[in-house]
């Protein structure tokens, strides 16, 4: 047993090199000729492509970092609009594979492979965090808008995930396929945005401005939109299952083929401007007909006067919430305490 691993060991110190590096070292009086270098030329070849590959990486990594200060440095400038799009395609940016010393061969990999992997979460964030930053200059007036020189915000399939944008100024701004997912965007300002597949799932929308906003397919699931004036906004197909529309003023807004389902509704205002001669019957009825367009109507969460000829499956609005027959959990979920214990007390 002991005479085979002495075998073994000796013909491991031959294979790997040891026996040419120790015979280079100390030569002897009778140099050997014919040793193995198979494997010294194998760790020469990987570190040689890792330090090749490394630089390839750290050009790429430079011109991105060049790229991102530069664009952050224009945000001051009068090409203020067109930097925005320019940073949301660099979130978007990828980067060869960072190569590892003690992988064999992988800078090979990095510098033949065409699969790059997108930059990481922190990086993006810091994208994100930069436009956040100059959220009260996103937007345009309509002087600026109807100016030939002037080109509102394009912030089209940005990642903004849990930005803060509160009190934000994004009239006018294109922020279709954008990613706010868990987004503050309370009594932010998106009159006339361009917000087609955005998602705000989970999104606090609170007093927020929507007067002609165009929400073809946006997902605006779970968010809160108490007290959002959506005036005029087209909302055909958008998903707000489970958003909290308490307060919300939908007047001329279009639910056609909307996904309602858990909606919470109350003091909603459906219908736009109607004369004073109008009966308390007629309101109904209009706006019943705004609400039956939508999918999953029968399924939203609302007062008893809009019931529009379904099972009500919520109990009496305002009444039963004073009354305490809805629990607390609830309560706090779907409706603003605050706003409404202040304005339905008594």
């Amino acid at each position: 047993m002991r005479q085979q691993i002495k075998c073994l060991s000796c013909f491991v110190y031959e294979q790997i090199g040891l026996a040419y590096i120790f015979g280079k070292a100390c030569p002897h009086k009778t140099p050997r000729k014919g040793y193995p270098t198979l494997v010294i030329w194998l760790v020469s070849l990987s570190f040689i492509s890792y330090g090749i590959a490394t630089q390839f990486y750290e050009s790429r990594l430079d011109r991105f970092e060049h790229r991102r200060v530069l664009l952050s440095a224009m945000l001051t400038t009068d090409a203020i609009s067109q930097s925005f799009p320019e940073l949301v395609t660099l979130q978007k940016y990828k980067l060869p594979h960072e190569p590892r010393w003690y992988m064999p061969f992988e800078g090979i990999y990095t510098l033949t492979s065409e699969n790059k992997k997108p930059l990481s979460e922190k990086t993006v964030r810091k994208i994100a965090t930069t436009i956040v930053n100059f959220k009260h200059k996103l937007g345009c007036s309509e002087d600026e808008w109807r100016n030939e020189k002037w080109k509102c915000v394009n912030l089209s399939g940005a990642d903004l995930i849990g930005a803060d944008l509160t009190f934000a100024d994004l009239r006018r701004v294109k922020l279709v396929e954008a990613n706010l997912k868990g987004a503050k965007l309370e009594k932010a300002d998106l009159r006339y945005s361009d917000l087609k597949n955005i998602n705000l799932e989970g999104s606090n929308l609170k007093d927020t401005k929507l007067q002609y906003a165009e929400l073809h397919y946006a997902n605006l699931s779970g968010t809160n939109l108490t007290r959002a004036k959506f005036n005029n906004s087209d909302l055909i197909h958008a998903d707000l299952s489970g958003a909290n529309l308490g307060g919300s003023n939908l007047e001329g807004a279009d639910l056609a083929w909307d996904n309602l389902e858990g909606v919470f509704f109350i003091d909603n205002n459906f219908i736009e401007s109607h004369p004073e001669d109008t009966t308390e019957k007629n309101v109904k009825e209009m706006a019943c007909r705004e609400l039956k367009k939508a999918k999953n109507w029968e399924k939203s969460l609302r007062c008893h006067e809009l019931s529009c000829g379904a099972t009500m499956v919520t109990p009496q609005c305002i009444t039963d919430i004073q009354k305490n027959r809805v629990s607390q959990e609830v309560f706090n979920h779907i409706l603003d305490v605050d706003f409404y214990k202040s304005s339905y007390s008594g």
